[in-house]
């Protein structure tokens, strides 16, 4: 019988996933918001506004129904942008039966500092829950280049079967338990990306950038742990390997977001520029809110709120970001 798939989400990202199940031998049916995208995904199996002059899998098919693509299969993949996924899922949730949930949103809920898996959980109970993470830009994915991540489970059935069914020649899969610390480490590094970014928009060089990685490390290390994380998982796939490819690849749109703040754009200019507000910038909203009612104080990441919030000059953002330890706080 042949493996089927519901993806939520017609970004790059879920289109990616989609598209590597598709090559896994999977039935895949994405849900779309818009209609306009579903019907091209339909008819000519492309996605213009997301991944143009890419071609999808001809074994995906799209719907706006989400009663649809919630009888489509048990086995969901949700890469819907955290300040959406709530929502989302309370209309999935009359058709909620026995689904199986793969977690692909990388950020934090605002107010409530919830992860993906935490929301999901809390809304729909799923028969089993993962997460995928690690450095994995959707474009790369969807031409085939080698590429690998973390898939986190404390469902070892749910782990396994995964871990069995989704890697193809191109595309390797490492197990881990460690669900939080994957999630963490995939939302800090979206706000890394923006400070770098920031950092080679005013100017900076390769010293720089160097300094901030190696600093926001930290961080990234210091706020998995107090989320009850492990620690080493920032030092894999899901933390070092994903941080460096956000913070230094060319599809960041994250980083891309801060190079236009640290010329001088404002946000409402970013917004524009890059049809989407990129997950970090949510992300470090909640992050400043948690680090305030926590008394929790991380240099690099305050420095970039306060420059993105206009509170900080480019002086200010880096006499706050070099500020920053190298050693454990």
């Amino acid at each position: 019988m042949q493996l089927r798939a519901v993806v939520l989400g017609s970004g790059a990202w879920g289109c990616a996933i989609a598209n590597l199940l598709a090559d896994r031998g999977y039935n895949v049916l994405i849900w779309c918001r818009e209609q306009n995208i579903a019907d091209e995904i339909n008819q000519q199996h492309t996605n213009i506004l997301y991944l143009p002059g890419l071609s999808l899998h001809t074994n995906i098919r799209a719907t706006i129904d989400i009663s649809v693509a919630a009888q489509h299969a048990d086995l969901v993949f949700e890469a819907v942008p955290v300040a959406y996924l709530r929502s989302v899922l309370q209309a999935f949730k009359p058709y909620q039966r026995r689904h199986r949930w793969v977690a692909l949103s990388k950020g934090m809920e605002q107010h409530s500092f919830a992860l993906s898996t935490q929301i999901i959980d809390e809304m729909l109970q799923p028969e089993g829950l993962a997460v995928i993470a690690g450095p994995t830009f959707a474009r790369d994915l969807i031409e085939r280049q080698f590429s690998a991540a973390v898939l986190a489970s404390t469902n070892d059935v749910l782990r396994n079967e995964l871990m069995t069914n989704l890697p193809t020649f191109y595309f390797k899969l490492f197990p881990s338990r460690d669900v939080i610390g994957v999630q963490v480490a995939g939302a800090i590094k979206n706000v890394l990306a923006i400070a770098v970014g920031i950092a080679k928009g005013a100017g900076c060089k390769d010293n720089t950038v160097a300094y901030l990685l190696t600093a926001g490390m930290e961080e990234m290390a210091e706020l998995t742990s107090f989320f009850v994380g492990q620690r080493g998982t920032m030092y894999g796939l899901a933390g070092l390997g994903d941080m460096l490819l956000t913070c230094t690849g060319s599809l960041s749109k994250n980083q891309r977001a801060g190079f236009l703040l640290g010329q001088g754009k404002t946000l409402t200019q970013v917004r524009a520029e890059l049809a989407t507000m990129p997950e970090g910038i949510n992300t470090l909203h909640s992050l400043i809110v948690l680090m305030e009612r926590e008394k929790l104080y991380f240099p690099i990441l305050s420095a970039t709120h306060q420059f993105i919030a206009g509170c900080a000059s480019l002086e200010q953002f880096f006499t706050v970001t070099l500020s920053a330890p190298i050693i454990p706080f």
